[in-house]
């Protein structure tokens, strides 16, 4: 009778795992629907950005990641977050970022946390016509903040616009 019990109890229990899982794989795999919109900067203080990387034999990890950014003059400060996935670790990332813009060129300080750590970044982006590019480059660490060598180029990593009244339902909680 025990023996049945507890088995009976082992058994609802897997499937209740099981079902947990199939729900969470679901959920990261729908895409998301974002609203691409056409950008005027002397009239909208506020954009948000996007990017999705899926994996590959080339690229190793996955990320998908939202930025939120506000302009005010030169002045920029905003929000970002994300997830990564790749071998042998998933994470997800948040934090802030404030900087200055010149003509399309905004310097960045990110200030984030991941996995319990924070750090600082200094990043580099370039305005375009369908949303932002992020200049990577090699990072050194400078007076505890991680800043690119702009002599060691990496790539260019694109983003696109989308509505920032899609932006909140993305934060994580």
């Amino acid at each position: 009778m025990k023996r049945s019990l507890f088995i009976s109890i082992v058994f609802i229990v897997l499937i209740f795992l099981t079902l947990v899982f199939i729900s969470r794989r679901q959920e990261k795999e729908m895409p998301y629907i974002v609203q691409q919109v056409s950008v005027d900067e002397d009239k909208v203080k506020q954009q948000c950005f996007y990017r999705i990387t899926t994996k590959t034999d080339e690229k190793l990890f996955s990320v998908e990641e939202y930025m939120r950014l506000e302009f005010d003059g030169e002045n920029v400060k905003g929000n970002k977050f994300g997830f990564q996935d790749g071998p042998g670790y998933s994470n997800g990332y948040t934090g802030t970022l404030s900087g200055a813009k010149s003509q399309d060129e905004l310097v960045l300080y990110y200030a984030y946390t991941v996995e319990g750590s924070s750090n600082t970044e200094q990043e580099i982006y370039k305005m375009t016509d369908g949303g932002i590019e992020r200049i990577q480059y090699q990072l050194v660490e400078k007076d505890n903040i991680l800043v690119p060598d702009r002599s060691l180029y990496v790539s260019n990593i694109p983003y696109t616009s989308f509505s920032c009244t899609d932006f909140d339902e993305k934060v994580p909680e």
